[in-house]
């Protein structure tokens, strides 16, 4: 298979700089999450920047059940009490913890913020920033 040349240098650079990039990008990433970004000689700023959002998946389940599109659950516990767990219900096992994941419909999610009312409100503030490494 041919690789664009483009393509095979940036993978040569990465081979030869692996270890150098994730130990510089830890170091940047802890640095800039409590110091704020860093100023390169050019002027460019490498720091934690803005990246869209995400939601607060638990506090959506309240505003909004329905916008929950997805949910997982995890059971602790050994392979027995898990398996008794998925056939008899957690009722039966009341020491059993467990952790459940939603998934925010987050298309659904946005459309319900462009429609005013107490609803949009009280969404806006399950949404989270989200932020990233980045040179800009």
């Amino acid at each position: 298979m041919d690789v664009p040349q483009t393509i095979q240098e940036a993978a040569e650079w990465f081979g030869a700089h692996q270890s150098e990039f994730w130990t510089a990008r830890r170091l940047l990433l802890d640095y800039c999450a409590e110091h704020g970004p860093v100023t390169l000689a050019d002027g460019r700023r490498v720091g934690m920047f803005s990246d869209g959002s995400s939601w607060d998946a638990d506090a959506v389940a309240e505003v909004a059940p329905a916008l929950i599109s997805r949910v997982a659950v995890t059971f602790e516990g050994s392979r027995e009490e898990a398996e008794q767990a998925l056939s008899l219900i957690t009722e039966e096992i009341p020491t059993m913890e467990f952790a459940v994941k939603r998934t925010v419909d987050r298309m659904a999610a946005n459309g319900m913020l462009r429609v005013p009312g107490e609803t949009a409100e009280r969404l806006r503030a399950c949404r989270l920033d989200k932020s990233k490494l980045s040179v800009r």
